[in-house]
């Protein structure tokens, strides 16, 4: 026989993948005590506060957000669906400080250091948040999707009627989540 019978494209077992773990209350309050960056900070609190996915996170546009409502919106999200979310006043604050360290004429919330006109790309943010995670001391190998997936956790465990505002995309900060509130509060202005 010249060739194998067998071809493997058509004879793999495919393994579903998992989704990313929420990270338990005591790792996101160590993970956000060592980030010293404001553009990190913002950037990962609208993972947390917004459940913004990572590829959403790095595509947003200061022109998407809306100050006055407390809102981004979100052009061609998965499934190319378009939609707005509100953020609370921690996440305002961060966005606040680093808005105040861009050009005026920059559009992307979070542009790429070594790419001028290009956003921060998903990797990038992937591998920012391993290091966060190497000096936070967590050995567990959670992804920028962990943050998401923290806020759908806490929803869920609310239990409680969808209001306005910030209820429309996640609890209130105050519901379950007191001692990050604090440390997100209280923790020193980080650097840029």
């Amino acid at each position: 026989m010249t060739q194998p019978p067998i071809n493997w494209r058509r004879h793999q077992v495919l393994v579903p993948h998992t989704l990313p773990k929420p990270m338990p209350e005591d790792n996101l309050l160590r993970l956000f005590r060592v980030i010293d960056r404001l553009r990190d900070r913002a950037m990962f609190l609208l993972m947390l506060r917004c459940g913004l996915r990572v590829g959403e996170v790095s595509t947003l546009t200061w022109p998407a957000s809306n100050v006055g409502a407390g809102s981004i919106r979100i052009n061609n999200g998965k499934g190319q669906v378009d939609r707005v979310v509100y953020y609370s006043a921690d996440v305002a604050q961060a966005l606040r400080h680093w808005r105040r360290w861009q050009p005026l004429e920059a559009t992307d919330l979070f542009p790429s250091a070594f790419q001028p006109g290009r956003p921060l790309g998903v990797r990038a943010i992937q591998h920012c948040m391993a290091r966060y995670l190497n000096a936070a001391g967590i050995s567990n190998p959670y992804s920028p999707h962990s943050l998401q997936q923290s806020l759908c956790y806490s929803t869920a465990q609310c239990r409680g009627p969808v209001g306005g505002g910030e209820r429309t995309h996640g609890p209130s900060v105050h519901q379950y989540d007191a001692p990050l509130h604090a440390t997100l509060r209280d923790h020193h202005t980080p650097a840029v």
